[in-house]
C-alpha cells in the first residue's frame, strides 16, 4: 500500500545504549492447569502461523460470534457502553450511517456487538500471529491516514523519537508499537501486566519480544520508565481504562469518566511530545493507522495542565474511535461510573437498554475479570 511506504525497515529496532535491559522472564512455573493452558496458547499460535491469514481471522470472528452467543453478561455491559459510544458519535457528527443506525435501532445495534466481539476473538489471534508480523509485513499492509503527518513526528530529527505514545485496547494494538519500533526503529519502553500464570506470562513475553519493545513489569514501573525517558528511549503506555482507580475524571464521550493521568504527568514534567497512536482492522491482514499529537497546555498550574492533557488524550480518543467503534474492546470492561453503579444481577436485552432512561438501566457487570492479554495501563505512578 502506497500510504505506508513512507519509511523503510529500520535496520536496527533499538539502540542498545538507551533503554534499560529488559527485565527477566518470570521463571515459567506454576500449576499443572496453567502450564497446560500455556501449552494450548503455544500450540494454537503455531497453527494460527501455518494457516491463510484469511482462514485464520476468518475462525477467530466465529470463535467471536461463539463468544457472543455464550457470554450474556459481558453482553449485556458492552451493550451499554457501546450505545453511549454511537449516541455521543451522532451527536457529534463522527457516526458513521451504520453507527448511526446502531444509536437508534436495536437490531442494528446488537450486529454492531457481535462484531465488537468477533473483533476482539481476532486480536488474540494477532498476539499469536505476532511472529509474522514482520517490519516488511507491517510496511506492506499497514495503511496511513495521514503519511504526511506521520514523516514530520516520526521521519529523521522528528519529535517522536524521544515521545510518549499512547495506545488504547482498540483494533490491532500490537501494530502501532510494531510500526514504531521496527519501521521507524525508534525503541519503545512499556509496562505489561504480571499474569498470575507464570508459564503463561513466559510465553507471551517471549512472542512481545519480536516487538523490539523493552518490556517492564506493571507494578513499580514509574521510577524504571522515567529513567529509560532520561536515557533516550520513548515511552508506551495504554490509558483508555482506568485500571487502578487512580485516574483523572474528564469528559469521556459525553459523560464523566476516570482516565489514567500517567501519560500526562510524563509529558507535563518533561515536556517532551505526547501522540495517541491507534491502528484498525481494514481487511483480514491489513490495516489503517493513525496518529493524532497532543497539544500540551502553556500556562495553569501543574494539576491544571495535567487535567487539560488528559481531556485533550479522551477528546483524540473520540475521534480514533469514531473510525470503527466496534473495534474498542474496552467496551467489554466498565469506563463511566454511573454505568458500573448500575449494575445489577441480570443481563437486559437489546431493547431493554433503549428503553432505560440515558440508555442506562439495569446492567450486569461482565463474566469474570480483565483478560490477561498482557496490555498495559498507563497509571504508573507510584
Amino acid at each position: 500500500m502506497a500510504e505506508a511506504r513512507t519509511a523503510s525497515p529500520a535496520s536496527s529496532p533499538t539502540d542498545p545504549g538507551s533503554p534499560p535491559p529488559p527485565v527477566p522472564r518470570p521463571a515459567p512455573r506454576g500449576t499443572l492447569r496453567q502450564r497446560l493452558l500455556a501449552r494450548i496458547v503455544i500450540a494454537l499460535s503455531s497453527v494460527a502461523q501455518r494457516l491463510p491469514m484469511p482462514v485464520a481471522f476468518r475462525v477467530a470472528r466465529l470463535v467471536g460470534a461463539g463468544w457472543y452467543l455464550a457470554a450474556p453478561r459481558r453482553r449485556s455491559l458492552a451493550r451499554a457502553n457501546l450505545l453511549r459510544v454511537c449516541r455521543y458519535l451522532v451527536e457529534a457528527g463522527m457516526a458513521r450511517p451504520g453507527v448511526a443506525a446502531a444509536s437508534r435501532d436495536p437490531r442494528a445495534l446488537e450486529r454492531l456487538l457481535r462484531s465488537a466481539f468477533q473483533h476482539f476473538a481476532l486480536y488474540y489471534l494477532e498476539v499469536l500471529l505476532l511472529p509474522r508480523y514482520t517490519a516488511t509485513y507491517v510496511l506492506d499492509h499497514l495503511a496511513i491516514d495521514d503519511p504526511a503527518l506521520v514523516e514530520a513526528l516520526m521521519g529523521e530529527n522528528g519529535p517522536g523519537h524521544h515521545a510518549i505514545f499512547v495506545a488504547m485496547h482498540f483494533g490491532a494494538l500490537e501494530i502501532p508499537s510494531l510500526y514504531i519500533t521496527q519501521v521507524r526503529g525508534i525503541p519503545i519502553v512499556a509496562p505489561m501486566e504480571t499474569l498470575d500464570n507464570a508459564p503463561l506470562q513466559d510465553a507471551l513475553l517471549r512472542a512481545r519480544a519480536r516487538t523490539a519493545i523493552t518490556i517492564l513489569p506493571l507494578r513499580g514501573s514509574g521510577p524504571a520508565l522515567a529513567a529509560a525517558f532520561a536515557a533516550g528511549s520513548s515511552i508506551g503506555l495504554v490509558a483508555d481504562r482506568d485500571i487502578r482507580h487512580s485516574g483523572t475524571v474528564v469528559d469521556f464521550f459525553g459523560h464523566p469518566a476516570p482516565l489514567p493521568t500517567g501519560p500526562a504527568i510524563f509529558a507535563v514534567e518533561s515536556g517532551a511530545a505526547l501522540m495517541v497512536v491507534a491502528a484498525r482492522r481494514t481487511r483480514p491482514g491489513e490495516y489503517a493507522g493513525a496518529v493524532i499529537p497532543i497539544e500540551m497546555p502553556g500556562t495553569g498550574s501543574r494539576r491544571e495542565r495535567v487535567r487539560l492533557t488528559v481531556q485533550a488524550m479522551a477528546h483524540a480518543m473520540e475521534r480514533l474511535v469514531a473510525a470503527a467503534p466496534e473495534q474498542w474492546w474496552t467496551i467489554f470492561f466498565p469506563v463511566w461510573p454511573d454505568l458500573r453503579m448500575a449494575a445489577g444481577t441480570t443481563a437486559p436485552a437489546a431493547r431493554d437498554a433503549f428503553d432505560a432512561p440515558t440508555a442506562r438501566g439495569t446492567h450486569a457487570a461482565p463474566d469474570g475479570e480483565e483478560p490477561t492479554s498482557g496490555s498495559g495501563t498507563a497509571d504508573v505512578r507510584q
